[in-house]
């Protein structure tokens, strides 16, 4: 059996409001574990600051060493260059190629984006034949196993051990599969919301997974590069792990599902599940959805306890929805908004702006639906080409080469606006929003209570 140490390395940008850790490093603790494996600690860099000895201390301990190479969804912001210098990191101190002394893992949806990792090896890859590169020089690991392939993580761990290099891995084809995320190893800072710049200001909080991927057509959609099918939890699996939050006095649950209602009918299910055994009496819950609902829904939601709905809707331009192949009904859309703000839920309106062929007249058009609607809270962002996303997958190779991500801006070709143009148009109607809904949420709030549960 093995000591081993999990390490998320650092976002490139820190997000003040993004709640969030890593579940999937927790799901490999749990199966860890499940083989009579130690783990040596848990450090998470964007809750907490870098500290070489630290770092040091708990790496001494460890035979192996598993890093996350993260994409976007967490933190909004990749994590791949911080890896790297772990990477770096370890080899100064634990020695390279054959004399290292501990085993380098790499793990992540970073790791599943790599062309090279699905094509090669369906789904790990290996230093000795196609390593990775950092910054024009070859970088140095074990092993790198992609996201949806977690369950061979014991494998890899103990063949790694005996100096093998294991090669017939399985995709992770049923969820449940997966024991219950090891939430002990999260200091209570994390569960509360503290980061790397910010003190914690939530009750006792924690993110749930009951289904991941989602087959919808989005373009500008990166999880399709690591979620290549829709995988649920069954609703036996589903309550007991609430059954468990119950106990430990969780208060705030972000369900981090890609779709939570990409099967409408079982979320229904789900929700009327959660309501009648009352899993989530004293619990605020939020979630992620496409606009494809309906009142029953929405009713089964705030019986359950959800206290956040955020929608996709993306643009109000009936050229660009085509274009981003995410088909809105606008209108019958915004009566369920309005039926949301009755029962006392929250919602949120995410929308991109940056499509090639956006216009004055389209961002006019966007920002005026969102103020006809009463949306809590918006979220805009410019259209990002992220690798994984069919966006992406059209660019120039040279830009795919250089870059993992391009903003659309008239810099790269990619519509007529100056990515700085873009950035105060957002800034300036943000400021808008928020001075017109002030009076209004205010009044909400104190109707309804806030969204999530404070500290006290």
């Amino acid at each position: 059996m093995a000591n081993i140490l999990l390490v998320y390395p650092a976002p490139e940008e820190f997000k003040a409001r993004r709640f969030g850790f890593s579940l999937d490093l927790l799901y490999i603790a749990s199966l860890l574990k499940q083989a009579g494996h130690c783990i040596v600690n848990y450090l998470d860099y964007s809750t907490e600051s870098f500290d070489l000895e630290k770092f040091y201390t708990n790496a001494d301990k460890a035979e192996v060493v598993i890093l996350e190479f993260d994409s976007f969804p967490l933190k909004r912001a990749i994590n791949i260059r911080h890896g790297e210098n772990l990477v770096q990191v370890i080899i100064k101190r634990y020695g390279s190629g054959v004399k290292r002394i501990k085993k380098i893992v790499l793990f992540g949806n970073d790791i599943s984006l790599e062309r090279s990792v699905c094509r090669e090896s369906r789904g790990a890859f290996f230093s000795k034949r196609d390593p990775l590169a950092a910054g024009g020089e070859k970088l140095e690991f074990d092993y790198a196993l992609a996201t949806g392939f977690e369950n061979n993580i014991n494998s890899v761990v103990d063949c790694l051990l005996k100096g093998n290099s294991p090669r017939e891995i399985q995709p992770l084809d049923d969820l449940d599969q997966l024991p219950f995320p090891d939430r002990g190893l999260l200091t209570s800072y994390a569960q509360r919301g503290g980061t790397v710049d910010r003190k914690p200001k939530l009750a006792k909080s924690t993110l749930v997974r009951t289904s991941s991927g989602c087959l919808n057509s989005c373009v500008f959609c990166q999880r399709k590069g690591w979620h290549k099918k829709y995988m649920i939890h069954s609703i036996p699996y589903i309550i007991e792990e609430f059954s468990l939050l119950k106990s430990d006095n969780y208060r705030n649950i972000w369900i981090c599902d890609d779709n939570f209602t990409y099967d409408l009918r079982r979320s229904k299910h789900l929700l009327k599940e959660l309501a009648r055994q009352q899993l989530t009496v004293n619990m605020k819950l939020a979630l992620s959805s496409w606009t494809r609902i309906d009142k029953e829904f929405l009713t089964l939601a705030s019986r359950a306890n959800v206290s956040i709905i955020s929608f996709g809707i993306e643009s109000a331009n009936r050229e660009i929805q085509e274009f981003y192949r995410k088909p809105i009904h606008l209108e019958p859309f915004r009566d369920l908004v309005s039926f949301a703000d009755s029962t006392g839920l929250y919602t949120v309106g995410n929308f991109i702006i940056g499509a090639p062929m956006e216009t004055e007249n389209s961002i006019c058009e966007t920002f005026d639906y969102i103020l006809e609607t009463p949306f809590d809270q918006v979220n805009i962002k410019i259209l990002d080409y992220m690798a994984g996303s069919a966006l992406y997958e059209n660019l120039p190779a040279e830009k795919k080469t250089l870059y993992r991500h391009v903003f659309a801006c008239k810099e790269e070709d990619l519509n007529d606006f100056p990515l700085n143009v873009l950035k105060e148009k957002i800034n300036r109607f943000q400021k808008t929003f928020q001075e017109v809904r002030k009076d209004r949420l205010k009044e909400k709030v104190e109707q309804n209570g806030p969204p999530y549960h404070i500290l006290h």
